[in-house]
């Protein structure tokens, strides 16, 4: 079931926005904590259970759908960490590549050993 990514992206986009190029600041204590979404997740499987007639939505599906979506989410932070790190070398655009590269990194480092005691 390839529910990861639009789950991920959900979640990613309660604390930032797409116009992240006018220096709007990101506020990274706004991800949701895992009751909500444990809630989120199970509304959503059980949508995709409805459509596609897989039966109910087991507590275990739950739970290994938090430990993929937050994984990846932990993957988009070294992602865009890295990517304004080099963007910090290489491009021409007025923006603040590094203190964009340093927030994206920081919160990966802050927040991996919560990530991976999931997994």
């Amino acid at each position: 079931m390839n529910t990861v990514i639009p789950t991920t992206l959900h979640l990613t986009l309660v604390i930032t926005s797409m116009s992240m190029l006018v220096l709007r600041p990101l506020i990274f204590n706004r991800y949701p904590d895992e009751s909500y979404q444990k809630w989120w997740l199970r509304i959503y499987l059980e949508e995709v259970h409805k459509q596609k007639d897989l039966g109910t939505v087991s507590d275990d599906q739950v739970d290994n759908l938090f430990k993929e979506v937050n994984f990846f989410s932990l993957c988009g932070h070294l992602w865009w960490g890295i990517w304004a790190t080099f963007q910090t070398l290489v491009s021409d655009v007025d923006f603040d590549f590094a203190e964009y590269s340093m927030l994206r990194l920081g919160e990966y480092f802050k927040q991996k050993e919560k990530f991976f005691n999931y997994i």
